[in-house]
């Protein structure tokens, strides 16, 4: 029996965003790509599991419980691969960056009072195959 992995971290995502497009966005795929992977998994299990609410996707009861019985299962699996992301990257390599460097957006006001966030454009970064020691 084939498990559709991806397509059961996409219903994840859309059951806990209640709406495709934030799902989309935390994936980063399109909402046409969340919209075929949650097809894909209702023709594989044989029953709805979403419908639309206008911008929003409601669960069925079906979907409901579904959600129910992976969503413990799902966050086990991100915390273990976090942890295991964590333990690989010991030893690997440290950035140091001036504090001022560490607001990588900074707020501007405009002529209406009303604030706006501007990337910074220009970042240097240097190398060393020494420890990051703080300053």
């Amino acid at each position: 029996m084939q498990i559709l992995f991806r397509a059961i971290i996409v219903f994840h995502a859309v059951a806990r965003a209640s709406r495709l497009s934030r799902a989309a966005e935390d994936l980063c795929v399109t909402p046409s790509a969340v919209s075929q992977q949650i097809q894909t998994l209702e023709l594989h299990i044989g029953t709805a599991l979403t419908s639309k609410a206008g911008r929003d996707i409601a669960l069925t009861e079906a979907g409901e419980r579904y959600f129910e019985m992976i969503g413990r299962e799902i966050e086990h699996i991100t915390d273990v691969t976090q942890h295991v992301r964590g333990v690989r990257s010991v030893g690997g390599v440290g950035i140091a960056l001036e504090s001022r460097l560490l607001a990588w957006r900074e707020l501007r006001t405009t002529g209406s009072g009303r604030e706006r966030c501007r990337p910074i454009r220009h970042a240097r970064l240097r190398a060393s195959h020494l420890p990051v020691r703080p300053r």
